[in-house]
Formats: structure tokens, sequence, C-alpha cells
């Protein structure tokens, strides 16, 4: 064996490639082995460096893949298994358990994340080469005895189903030690790069091959002064140093030292390590770094991940410009999972190919949605949303997009669900807007296959699998998924490829696992789903010149030319694992110590060496020049610096605060049109009122200039560029001449009403999608608030025309019962226990209002449902007709003053200010309407317009000290509460809400209704010109109230307030706002 170790600034694997081409020379077929997750990038390093640029004798490869090179005739054929399905036999083993053989982990048996815990600890088993009846020392004797009893069913269900339980590397190390492999050794040696330590089966195999006289280079960095010092911990070498030492005390061997030449003691990178390595072996080093040196290295500190990106993404179009291809840069994550949707995007912005090497999760492809969907239909009992998911896959069936909307809007209009509902013929239409013939046929098509295929009774596995298979191709899910992937491109394709093989793997294991095994449909599909979530894929890249992008942990010694390395806060740099098996660390010392030797790896003694070791890496990646940056926010919370960059900082490299990339002005930016126009977009959607100071007077220059290139390139594409400022507007056209004689004859008057007037004032566009285009909202059977309004104003008409002896109480029921049996409320409530619901609670909120009726013995009801018409007269001559229809009107007996009831089924008031903005002009409304009305012929006095709110009280006896505040407290939910005039409405009782607030004398009023007729003539004016803006209003300044329709005008508070209506804001009291009608004439 000969152990070889190097400086970081050394290139290790010229000098190991060197020692293979030497022992290929000499007859020997070399074995170049390199880390798992480094092997690829090896070969090729390897190969760039083979005098021939490759070569039949030496072959890099790693540990587990040697076995695929030996001939190994007696080793027993067996099944492979991968890590799905050992989730599938772990899931099988825990099932076949008594419910009572586990204390700790029983109602864990089918939890998908125990058992993946359980996979990974019999990996770590394996590689480990420890039996589970070693585990002993464990915190807990019910967890130690539940791991046994869990195992013991696991291997005995591995031997039964002929599965390997020993890895490539465990058989090839037992056949090398039995001597079969005699023949290959004589000619094999082994060359290892890239390890800091063996894992418990590799130091088995590497001790088995120098027993057999293979020969061994290994080779690793460490500095010669780290090697000779006694005291090496918090050592930057230390992981390679403990290496060595390990290594030279197993196998009797002294590590060499080596130097491809003179030690490059002038190399910019050569003096920044060693400095930066002297603060971590409490050696000095006083070498001043130049400012060259510090060149080499630029430390960047960003704002945010995003601008981290674009940052990276706008200095890769830089240095495009001098003469780097994309192959010559990297780019390294400090957390891929947070920063890789952000590549994409942007990376896509500026037209950069890159190239991720991580898996990809198959969770998102709809073949994993499909199943799922089959799941949660089987396991939840058939709900619409689950339904509409399967059908929106675009796997399931096929279909016309029109007809699944329309199925989709009926469903839920229909609220069906359950499999009782869905075998059913539809038959829900109060309006007759469905083709329930069209849809009937439709249900049938899509519910027939579910239904044969999911109610089946417990079955074998392989029984399952056969009629899965025909329901797959009864609904079409092979050509569907073909027809997806040929319309996209060729790495859908790729995907679409690589996924249809793992599902059918899948299947293969389920069936060889549980083809015997009795399971219900639903047990099936969930193994089968957890299968798929758990599976990955890897795409290759299209062409080789990409800019490579990974977790910066996996970085070696020039690892490229340009290196960027972002997301270094102090959460990532360093890297701190955290222990998530089902043993902890703890117990792994536990059981080491039992052991005599270190069998099971302890993440928190580990990472502290591989820390320092991969921060020095990183140091040394770049060839010509290296980033580092780090955000200040991260993931949305503040983030402090990296130890490792603040001690760079400390040894006098430079920091650049990078500000907004959106503002900066680079001339790579007009080489790229996708960068330059998402930065555009992004300078006009921010808030730069103060934009001639963000920027100077060149940029501003540049940006003109940008933005007229912008406005050719699009108008090519037929887009227009809109003229406005830094805050963008939502215009609106007003509507065309001919549209508004259609909608607004000359010889007919225009019609409002209370209810659309509210409409206008609430925000004009509002008004536009409901009174000229007559947009509706979504309908649906289940009763809302204006079917349980109609339905309890009706109960009321009953129970006041009701002339009867009969008790009050009685003529409530009365007209409960006859309501509930007019045809408009009979199907509505009796369609499913939820509407009965609703029906008991407005039968008791019938019986709570009809209170204020019985108790109110000062009036008499004198109309219902009351019509009326109101006609004003614009400026232009056409006439304004106010329409509307008034609940009911009271009389006083005593002086005969009327009063104005409107149901309401939430609670409401008067409030001035709100009328006075337009946003509550019902009562005002119903007065103006009954003064001078030739259809009512009422002369007396109005007293009031009040809201009656109809509900069941709910007093909190929390707020009431004894049991008589109950009644009161009930009683004042029910009070007619809204605007009163002061000398006709003395006599009312405490039933009346009455304040001061709301009571008003006549000149008041009359102010009041001058108001009122303004703010018709006002909206009446802006509706004939057709223009209607949307203008949702806003009572503080800062935000938006009311309807505003996002997903139609597209209205964001933080770029559009400006085109809000600012109510007019007086105060709390009356005298000031009629002060202020009075002074407009009544104008809002």
């Amino acid at each position: 064996m000969k152990l070889i170790y190097t400086d970081i600034s050394q290139d290790l694997t010229e000098m190991l490639v060197g020692e293979a081409v030497e022992l290929a020379a000499s007859g020997r077929r070399v074995f170049y082995i390199a880390p798992n997750s480094l092997s690829f990038e090896k070969e090729r390093q390897v190969l760039e460096l083979l005098p021939q640029q490759a070569s039949f004798e030496i072959l890099v490869t790693r540990f587990g893949q040697m076995v695929r090179y030996v001939t190994l005739n007696e080793i027993e054929e067996q099944t492979p298994i991968d890590d799905t399905g050992l989730s599938m036999l772990f899931y099988r083993a825990l099932s076949s358990l008594p419910e009572d053989a586990l204390r700790v982990y029983g109602r864990l048996k089918q939890n998908m994340d125990f058992i993946q815990q359980l996979v990974a600890l019999y990996q770590e088993l394996q590689s480990s080469q420890v039996s589970i009846a070693e585990l002993t020392g464990l915190d807990s004797a019910d967890k130690q005895a539940d791991l046994q009893v869990i195992f013991h069913q696991f291997y005995e269900l591995l031997a039964q189903e002929n599965y390997q339980s020993q890895s490539k590397t465990q058989q090839l190390t037992q056949e090398i030690i039995a001597g079969h492999l005699a023949a290959d050794l004589a000619s094999m040696a082994l060359v290892i790069d890239g390890f800091t330590r063996f894992s418990v089966e590799e130091e088995h195999l590497v001790k088995a091959l120098e027993a057999r006289g293979v020969p061994i280079v290994i080779g690793t960095y460490a500095s010669q002064e780290a090697y000779q010092v006694s005291y090496v911990s918090g050592n930057l070498y230390q992981a390679g140093v403990d290496f060595l030492r390990e290594l030279a005390q197993t196998y009797a061997v002294k590590p060499e030292f080596r130097l491809q030449g003179p030690e490059r003691k002038t190399d910019a990178l050569v003096r920044i390590s060693k400095k930066f390595a002297a603060y971590y072996d409490f050696s000095v080093n006083e070498t001043v770094l130049t400012e060259a040196d510090k060149e080499r290295v630029s430390i960047w500190e960003v704002i945010s991940q995003k601008e981290e990106v674009v940052h990276v993404a706008k200095a890769i179009r830089r240095h495009l410009h001098e003469g780097y291809r994309y192959k010559d840069i990297l780019v390294l994550l400090g957390d891929v999972d947070s920063y890789r949707l952000q590549i994409g995007k942007i990376f896509d912005q500026y037209e950069i190919p890159y190239y991720l090497g991580k898996a990809e999760p198959m969770s998102q492809h709809p073949l994993v949605n499909l199943v799922d969907s089959l799941l949660r239909i089987k396991r939840y009992h058939y709900q619409a949303d689950d339904l509409i998911n399967l059908l929106k896959t675009g796997l399931y069936g096929e279909w016309r997009q029109e007809d699944l909307d329309y199925f989709e809007v009926y469903v839920r209009y229909a609220k069906i669900k359950g499999l009782s509902r869905l075998s059913k013929p539809f038959k829900a239409d109060q309006n007759g807007k469905f083709d329930l013939k069209k849809l009937n046929q439709l249900r049938a098509k899509i519910v027939q296959p579910l239904a044969e295929f999911l109610q089946v009774p417990d079955q074998s596995g392989q029984a399952f699998l056969d009629s899965f298979s025909q329901f797959l191709a009864a609904v079409q899910i092979p050509q569907n998924l073909a027809r997806l992937a040929m319309a996209g491109s060729q790495e859908d394709r790729e995907q679409a490829e690589q996924v249809w093989q793992s599902f059918t793997g899948i299947l293969e294991q389920f069936a060889t696992i549980f083809g015997q095994e009795r399971l219900s449909v639903e047990d099936s599909l969930s193994l089968i789903r957890a299968g798929m979530l758990s599976a990955n894929f890897r795409t290759v890249p299209a062409t080789v010149d990409v800019v490579n992008v990974k977790s910066y942990d996996l970085i070696t010694p020039r690892a490229n030319k340009l290196v960027f390395a972002i997301g270094l806060a102090q959460g990532n740099f360093p890297k701190l694992s955290k222990n998530t098996s089902l043993i902890s660390d703890e117990e792994r010392l536990a059981i080491n110590e039992a052991a005599g030797e270190t069998v099971f790896e302890v993440p928190s003694r580990e990472q502290g060496k591989r820390n320092h070791f991969t921060a020095l890496s990183l140091l040394n990646a770049a060839t010509d020049h290296l980033v580092l940056s780090t955000p200040q926010l991260f993931k949305e919370n503040e983030e402090q610096m990296s130890p490792y960059l603040s001690q760079l900082l400390f040894m006098g490299l430079p920091k650049q605060d990078k500000g907004r990339a959106s503002l900066e002005a680079s001339s790579a930016d007009v080489g790229n049109y996708k960068g330059l126009l998402s930065q555009v977009i992004e300078l006009n959607r921010a808030d730069l009122s103060d934009m001639e100071e963000k920027l100077s007077e060149t940029d501003q220059t540049f940006w003109a200039v940008a933005v007229r290139y912008l406005r050719k390139k699009l108008a090519g594409s037929g887009i227009s560029w809109p003229d406005q400022g830094a805050t963008p507007t939502l215009a609106t056209r007003p509507l065309a001449k001919e549209t508004l004689d259609k909608l607004y004859p000359a010889d007919q008057p225009l019609r409002l009403s209370a209810s659309s007037l509210t409409d206008f004032y609430n925000s004009e566009y509002k008004y536009f999608l409901r009174h000229i285009l007559h947009l509706e909202e979504v309908q649906s059977i289940v009763p809302d608030a204006r079917v349980h309004g109609n339905f309890l104003h009706k109960v009321f008409e009953e129970v006041l025309e009701n002339d009867s002896s009969a008790d009050f109480d009685q003529k409530v029921s009365q007209a409960l019962a006859r309501t509930s049996q007019l045809e408009a409320f009979r199907d509505v409530y009796g369609e499913s226990s939820e509407t009965a619901y609703s029906y008991q609670v407005l039968t008791a909120i019938a019986q709570a209002t009809a209170t204020a009726l019985r108790d109110d013995s000062l009036v008499a009801t004198v109309g219902e449902e009351s019509s009326f018409e109101k006609t004003l007269l614009l400026p232009q001559g056409k006439p304004l007709n106010i329409i509307g229809k008034i609940d009911r009107i009271d009389q006083l007996k005593t002086s005969q003053a009327l009063g104005i009831i409107d149901y309401k089924s939430s609670a409401q008031s008067f409030k001035i200010g709100d009328f006075y903005n337009g946003l509550s002009p019902q009562l005002m409304t119903y007065i103006l309407a009954m003064k001078d009305n030739p259809h009512l012929s009422f002369e007396e006095k109005i007293f009031g317009a009040m809201y009656l709110h109809m509900t069941d009280p709910v007093v909190q006896l929390s707020k009431v000290k004894d049991l008589d505040e109950i009644l009161k407290a009930s009683k004042t939910e029910l009070q007619f509460k809204g605007l009163f005039e002061a000398e006709a409405s003395q006599s009312l009782s405490s039933q009346y809400g009455k304040t001061a607030a709301t009571t008003f004398n006549v000149n008041e009023l009359g102010i009041l209704l001058d108001h009122t007729e303004q703010l018709y003539q006002q909206a009446a004016q802006k509706i004939l010109q057709g223009h209607f803006a949307i203008n949702p209003y806003s009572r503080d300044g800062r935000s938006v109230a009311g309807d505003q329709y996002n997903s139609i005008t597209h209205f964001e508070a933080d770029l559009h307030l400006g085109q809000a209506r600012f109510l007019a804001k007086l105060g709390r009291k009356k005298e000031d706002w009629l002060n202020q009608m009075s002074r407009k004439g009544g104008q809002a």
C-alpha cells in the first residue's frame, strides 16, 4: 500500500493518475475509485489527464460497482431490491405483526415516514456491517425490543422472497477473503482518490484486498505542517490527517508528502489559503495580502436570495462577453432546495443553460397526481375536489375541455359528493340552465370505470394488479401519458420515460412482495403512491456547454475557472447535519463503545472537521476567480454572515455590498433581451418615487435608451408598451356610442335601485360587471343568504297576513309550515342533510325575530313588499326612475306616523359617513320614495326608516352579571336600528335603537333627502357616459375595501392605490356631515 498526501494548492488527481498509469504499464488492471458523489466529475478529470485521453486498463468507478468487473461464481443468484422495494417489504413486515407486538412503534405501523426511517437504518446497518442483535444499550428497552421484532420479521421476508441481504461490496469482500478471486486479484490494482474516511464495509474491502497483495494507492489532502504536529484538532486539514494516521497505523505504511514542483509561494490562493489555515492551527502567518491577491476572491453581501441569483446571472453574462463559456462556470448553492426554483426562473430570464445535478422527485408528475387522486377518492368517499383533480391530471380518459368544465360547474352547483350521489342520475336544476341528459352521459363515462375498480373487496396483490391494469387501459392512461410527453420538449419526453419506467418497476416489486397477500384497494394504492413519492429521476444535460449547479459541500479544489458560491449564510456554512434516524447520537456512541470500534458514524462528531475541509476546498475551487456570497435575508429571516467569511474579511479581503441588481446599468444586459425586459418590468412595478436620487444621470440615460429599444422590439411582435410613469394604472375604455344607445334608448328612462347605486359607489367597475355585462357569480343548489332572506321575508309576510284568532306563536308555526311547502323552498331545503340543518337554523331565527313583531303593540303593519318608482329629472332632461321594494311599512297607532322596515340577514345600522359617501343609501332611498308617492297615498309624517336583523340572539354568559340581563341583551339584538325623525318618533319604545346620532329633525332630513337625490344624479350622469373606472374605495388611505374582482381587474393595492376612491372623513358628529352636505348642495 502507498499513502500519498499533498497541499491543497497541488493537483492530487494529476499525481494519482500518474500512479495509475505506472500500474497499468506494469500489466495491472487499475480501478480508480472515487466517492459516489464525485464519480462522474472524477472520471472526466482522469480522462483529461491520461496521455491518450482514454485507457482500457484504467477504469474510474466506485467501491459498490467493482463487483461488476470481477467473476463471482460462488455467489447465489438473488433478486436485487431498491429503496422502494425495501419500503414495501417493511410495510408487509409491519402489517403481519400482531396488534400488541410493538410497544413503542405500534401506532406507526403504516406511517410512511417511519417506514423510510426503517429503510435508512437497514442500509446503515448494512454499510456498518452491524447485525440487529448488536443494537444494545438503547435509551429504551421497549424501543430495542420493537426494533428486534421488526427486523426479525423483515429478515424472514427477505430470505423468503430470496432478496439480496448483502450489499455488492460485502459480497465482494467475502469472496476475496474466501480466496475465490485469485486470478482477478493477481492483475488488479486500486487508486483511491477523494476520500477522507471509509465506511466500515469499504474499510473491510480495502483490508481484504491489501491482505491478498493487491497494490493500493490512497491519496488525500493534508499539509506537511498539519501532519507533523501532535495536536490536530480544529485544523483545516484534520479530516485528511486523521485519515492518513489511521491508515498508516493499520497498514504500517509511512505516508509520502509530494509536490508537483517547487511550492508556488507566489500564487495568490496559496498565500490566502495558508493565512486562512493559520487561524485554525494556532500558528502565526505574517503574510500581507496584496491588492492583486485580494482580486482573486470576491465576497458579496446581498439583500436577498433572489438578488443573489440575479447578480450571479448578470455576472455570468458579463463573463461570456469576456470569452468564457458556460462550461467554464460553476455555481454552488448553500441550500439547494431553497435556491433551485429561483435558479431556474432567473437563469431562464437571462437565457443561461444550466444543469443541476440533483435527483428530481416524481411527486409533481401528473401520474403521481392520478394515483394520489384515486387514493383520496377511495379513502374520502368520492369527494368532489378529488374527482375534479383526477380529471384535471389530463391522464384519465379522453374528454373535451369544455365538457370537463361543464361537468365541474354542475358538480359544484349541485354539491355532488359521495358514490351514492354520483351513481344516481343528476336531477337538480332549479333554473333550467343545465343539459341534464348530456351531464348524465358524462357522469356515467367518468364514474363507471372508477366504481368498478375502487369498489372491489379485499383481494390478493396480483388480483389487484390485474384489475388495476385493466383500469389503466380502460381510461387510456398509457396513451394519454404518451400524448402529454410528445407535446412537450425532449426533456419532457425523457422525464416521462423515466417516470413510466419507475412506475412499472414499482408495480413489478408490488407483485413480487404482495402478490399473494390480501389487501384492500386503499392499502394497495397507498403502497404504490408511497413508492412513487419516494422515487426520483435524473435528467441529463442536452449539451456539455452548460453552467453546472450543485451543493457547495460537493466541491473539490480547482473545480472550474469561475466559481460562484451563494447562500453562504451562517445557517448553511458550516453545514450542521441533523440526526433524523431512529438511533440517536448518544445511542450510537454507546454502541461504538460496546463494539470497541467506530461502527456507527456520529454526525455531530464528524461534521466539524468535514466542514473545515469543505471551507478550505471551497477557497481553492476556482482557478481564475471565486465569488463567495451571503444573503442578508434567508427564507425571509434575517441571517448572520458565516464565520468562515467573517474570518476572510478579518484577513483583509474586501466585502462588496451589492444593491438591487435591477438598478444596475450594464452593457451586458443589452445583449440579453429577456433579462433586460424582466429588469424593466421590475423597475416599472417598484416604488421609485425618488428615482432621480437612486439612479445617476448615466443610469437614467441607460434605462431610457433600453426602454426605447424594448418598445421597438415588442412592436415587432404586435405588443404595445404602455405610456405611463413609475406607478402603473389600470385604464378602462368608454363604451361605444352605439352600445350606449342600445343600453339607454333616448325615449326610455334610466332605472336605478338602491342596491345598484351601492354597487356603483362601491366600485364603478363593479356596477359595470353586474349591471351592464350582467355577470353572475357561480351558483349553488345549497341555499345562500339571498335564499335564506327570501324565506324569512315570506314567513313574516304570512304571519302579518294571518287575521285569525290563533295564538301568535301558532301563527308563526303555521307560516313556517306553509312557506316550507312552497315549491321555491321545498326542493332547496330538502336537498340534503346540510340544507335540512339550514332549515332548522332558519326556523329558530324566524321564531326569535318574530318576537319583535309580537311585542310591538305601538304599531300596526299597513304595507308589505310595497313596490315603488320615484322619478327624478336629470340635467339633460332624461328621466331617472328610482325603483325598489319596501319589505314592510308600519304605522303608529297614536300619531299615524309611518315607519319603514327593511329585513336584514346581517347586523346593519345607519352611519351618516357611509351614507354621505354613497355606501349606504338604502334607508334614505325608501324615505325619498315615500315622499309624495301617489301609489302609497300616505300623507302622514315618517317617524323613521329601520333595519331589523333577522337572527337568533346568542348571549355570552361571561358578559352578563345575572339572569335578568340575558333577556335584555337578547332584546338589544332584535332592536329596530336605523334613522328617526325627532318629533314623530318621540313615543317609540326601547325596542327601537334610537340614539342622538341617528335622530334628525325635519330640516336635517331634508338635507339628507337632497343629498340622496344628488347621489343618484351624479351616478346616473357617469353611467350614461359609459366610462367606468376601476376605483374600489379606501377608508384609511392605505388599503382598499369592498369588492375588487382582482381576477378580472388585476387591481393591486400596493400598485394602484392612487386609483382608489378615498372616502371623505369628517369625524363622528352628524352636524359636521350635515354642514358639509349643505355647503356642497348635496353633492358627494
